[in-house]
């Protein structure tokens, strides 16, 4: 992308030329008029030049020199240049997303298994798939590992097997393999790897064993001795509703035959135990939802957030219970307690099975306080003389967003005393006094549309201070959620500023489906800017250039499927340099173009900043900001059902089953693979196959594959470094993917 550096305004029609650390051509081209240029078929691992010699060795540069020519309205030639190396402040790994910038693409492989529980002696059918991961979706690796390897999880034994991939007949690839497990073979858990059969090794691998070879873990399956369960059951509450403050919870037992049928008259044992839980969501992992800390807590073992798990209690132990001719029976379980802050009830049902085993079956429900959940985001240290900006959340019972909830944030100033006690025989300890201050009230009000309240307070007690937020829902029932932040005394600060061009990039929400339009908010430190939009994942998936103004800085694109199951939106902030506009420039030249001069009176003149000699803040400037949202995967899924034609059958009697699948578009599914396989459901009862989640399996979030250079910061010497006051140049601005 290349664009002017006095004003930040795109150049059309540059001549843009990409060299190797020697100087060969690699690729070239003509920028749109948008300023951009795209250049595929480039591989991301540059040659090394040690400047030694010529021939390719493994150490030195490995960056490419990307050169941009252009000529201005007078005709003035003019050149600009950047090494894809120069990405200082602007690095990948300052966004906190998982990065991936191997030459090679990412991979996938799964292992579809007919069933993950078995006895020694029995025979496992496997199914392989592996993909690679693109910027469109999936693609067919160039080589494939030919060794499939068992091995037992502890003892290390293995087992090993080649491969033969064949291609599908919609152009995809797969493999079957089956194992006949050893009458003697050691019980538990054997994982399951694809390793490649020349034994050669690459940068990029997944993973590695000893001898460098390529692997891919692909699945696990258990060999064990059991019993095939006769019963099946379930236990939960009655009421399907979520549990807000219930005095007690009535809950329903029921069993049945796998055959089919009630297990009548049969006595059972119900228990139930409330524990912590620990809230997090996805769409809010940068909140916190714990509760806040226990007065009573000493500063010697407390942690700043309470154990989720430290104050179980057993609230029923053991209820009788004995089924009706149906299979079902009820009971109460007494005394649930209250709490401000979510706990997680478990109850359980014993019983004995017909086989002579003695099973379990348990379910979990969460214990709200209130029908509104709390949240609190915060700095994570400020100081007495400077505002602390935090945010007050609120959300329903499945983490949406909830608007209108009264929010109020109370402060509590923690302040640990330590003095060191000599003990007899000459040891000595400290004692550990933690008081306690209420601060009161620092913010209150309701939530907006996003089920935020944006807050700034002023902390006067330094020391550690809780933030504990409440949230009220309609009935008058309270939630709470606290986190902490350190408050320095003024005059002691030692922290400097940070060493990053980076800016936050917010998404509206956090999931969209295919269609939609997501809207970004872009918190740039400039009143107007020019920007680089572009969508990014494996590549640089596609590009849009805006201008942002500071009242309403806000970007929407139209979600489109191949971006699923995530996609990573970059913004480029440019602001051009600020002058000097004083009111009689207009007789000058105001009166020639006076829109363009009324903006750079009314904007550029307000901001001018006259450059001394210590620090010039009107110089050109640049924010690159990065947001990550989930996408549907709908695009990439086949409605599949699965109907017989008898709804039972005797024993040895045959079965005709028909399987249809439509794609995402109503289509039919022609030509589509099937796996199919029959497994008693009672073993399903003990241990359930996760590896027939094929979709989950292969749509795995995926990495940021992109990285951003600039030669601005080199030329305008943000950070005492390159030259500075140079003439006017044109800026270039480089992006590349893996």
């Amino acid at each position: 992308w290349v664009t002017t550096l006095d004003k930040g305004k795109v150049v059309a029609n540059a001549k843009v030329r990409v060299s190797d650390c020697r100087g060969k051509e690699v690729a070239s081209g003509t920028t749109d008029a948008s300023g951009i240029v795209s250049l595929k078929g480039i591989s991301p691992d540059a040659p090394k030049c040690n400047g030694a010699s010529d021939d390719d060795s493994d150490w030195g540069t490995g960056a490419y020199f990307v050169s941009a020519r252009a000529k201005d309205d007078k005709g003035v030639e003019d050149l600009a240049f950047v090494w894809t190396d120069w990405q200082r402040g602007i690095e990948p790994y300052r966004f906190n997303v998982p990065t991936s910038l191997q030459p090679e693409p990412d991979r996938v492989a799964h292992t579809l298994f007919d069933r993950t529980l078995l006895r020694a002696g029995e025979t496992v059918s496997m199914k392989h798939l592996i993909r690679t991961q693109t910027s469109q979706g999936f693609g067919l690796p160039a080589d494939l590992p030919g060794t499939l390897v068992l091995t037992h999880v502890g003892s290390g034994q293995q087992f090993t097997q080649p491969v033969a991939w064949r291609k599908t007949a919609t152009g995809g690839q797969s493999a079957e393999n089956t194992f006949a497990i050893p009458v003697a073979a050691k019980l538990g858990a054997y994982q399951v790897e694809l390793r490649n059969g020349d034994g050669k090794a690459s940068e990029g691998d997944e993973e590695r064993n000893g001898r460098g070879q390529r692997s891919y873990s692909t699945g696990m399956f258990r060999v064990e001795e059991f019993r095939l369960p006769v019963l099946e059951g379930r236990v939960a509450p009655v009421e399907k509703k979520p549990l807000v403050n219930p005095g007690s919870v009535p809950t329903d037992v029921q069993i049945n035959y796998v055959a089919g049928g009630g297990a009548a008259n049969l006595p059972v044992r119900v228990s139930a135990l409330v524990r912590g839980k620990s809230l997090s969501f996805g769409d809010y992992d940068s909140f916190s939802f714990s509760p806040p800390q226990k007065q009573d807590a000493s500063a010697a073992g407390a942690d700043e957030e309470a154990d989720a798990s430290a104050d179980a209690r057993v609230i029923a132990d053991k209820l009788p219970v004995t089924l009706d001719r149906n299979g079902a029976g009820k009971v109460t379980v007494e005394k649930v307690p209250k709490n401000i802050a979510p706990r997680e009830l478990l109850l359980e049902a014993t019983y004995s099975d017909p086989n002579g085993e003695v099973q379990t079956i348990r379910s979990t429900q969460t214990l709200w306080p209130a029908s509104v959940i709390a949240g609190v985001k915060t700095e994570s240290w400020t100081s007495v003389s400077q505002k602390l900006k935090f945010q007050a959340l609120a959300l329903d019972l499945a983490g949406k967003p909830q608007a209108d909830v009264p929010l109020s944030v109370r402060a509590i100033a923690r302040i640990t005393t330590s003095s060191r006690k000599r003990m007899v025989g000459g040891f000595y300890t400290y004692d550990n006094k933690t008081e306690t201050k209420d601060l009161g009230t620092v913010c209150s009000g309701k939530s907006d549309s996003r089920g935020l309240l944006l807050c700034d307070a002023s902390l006067a007690e330094p020391g550690r201070v809780e933030l504990i937020v409440s949230a009220k829902d309609k009935d008058g029932n309270t939630s709470v959620a606290a986190n902490s932040v350190y408050v320095t005394k003024q005059g002691e600060l030692w922290f400097g500023g940070e060493d990053n061009d980076r800016i936050d990039v917010l998404p509206e929400k956090k999931s969209y489906q295919p269609g939609e339009v997501a809207k970004f908010q872009v918190r740039m430190p400039f009143r107007f800017a020019t920007a680089l939009v572009a969508v990014e994942r494996e590549g640089v998936i596609e590009t849009h250039v805006v201008q942002l103004n500071g009242q309403d800085p806000t970007v929407s694109l139209t979600v489109k499927p191949e971006w699923g199951p995530n996609a990573y939106v970059s913004v480029l902030a440019l602001r051009g340099r600020l002058r000097e506009v004083p009111w009689y420039s207009f007789f000058t030249w105001g009166f020639k173009a006076p829109r363009e001069w009324w903006t750079a009176f009314w904007v550029e003149g307000k901001e001018y900043v006259a450059p001394t000699a210590m620090v010039d803040l009107s110089k050109p400037a640049y924010r690159l900001g990065l947001a990550e949202i989930r996408v549907g995967t709908r695009a990439h899924q086949i409605d599949v059902k699965v109907t017989s034609d008898k709804p039972s059958y005797p024993v040895r009697g045959k079965a005709q089953i028909t399987i249809s699948g439509k794609l995402p578009d109503g289509k039919p599914a022609a030509g589509a693979e099937v796996a199919l396989a029959a497994v008693d459901q009672a073993l399903l009862e003990l241990m359930p196959n996760d590896s027939w989640n094929l979709l989950e399996a292969m749509l795995q979030r995926r990495s940021w594959g992109v990285s951003t250079s600039t030669a601005q910061m080199e030329i305008v010497g943000r950070r005492h470094y390159g030259r500075k006051a140079v003439p006017t140049a044109h800026d270039f601005h480089l992006r590349g993917g893996g």
